[in-house]
């Protein structure tokens, strides 16, 4: 289980082979990733690339960064609950997570959960998507 890697030394935390094995397996994972890696756009855009969920143990600055929230999006849509403010308001950035999972318009905000567009790209992905 990629939760070990809360129980391995801190050199292993650094390894980015071990760390995206581990997010692989589970997104908490990337929780336990040294912070110089959770910081490091490359490092980070392979784990989304994975697992679009590790987007929620990603710095800050990177919650922020367009390309790698596109990358978590479209691979979990859900992930949009992790994203910044900012970009949560980009249509670009919703309309992607939409495509991926109807269920990612629960966390866009209420202009895009008003908006046909947005609200027929959610039923067509998932029926249940404006419960």
């Amino acid at each position: 289980d990629g939760l070990a890697l809360q129980h391995v030394a801190e050199r292993l935390r650094l390894d980015p082979d071990v760390v995206l094995e581990a997010v692989r397996q589970n997104e908490h994972a990337m929780a336990f990733a040294a912070p110089a890696l959770r910081a490091a756009k490359h490092f980070v855009m392979l784990a989304v690339q994975v697992n679009g969920l590790a987007l929620q143990y990603a710095s800050e600055e990177l919650q922020g960064d367009l390309e790698v929230v596109l990358a978590a999006v479209r691979r979990h849509g859900v992930a949009l609950q992790f994203v910044s403010e900012a970009l949560r308001r980009c249509p670009r950035v919703v309309f992607a997570a939409v495509k991926q999972s109807g269920d990612a318009i629960a966390y866009a905000p209420a202009e895009f959960r008003c908006d046909r567009l947005f609200a027929l790209a959610a039923v067509q992905r998932s029926g249940l998507a404006l419960r």
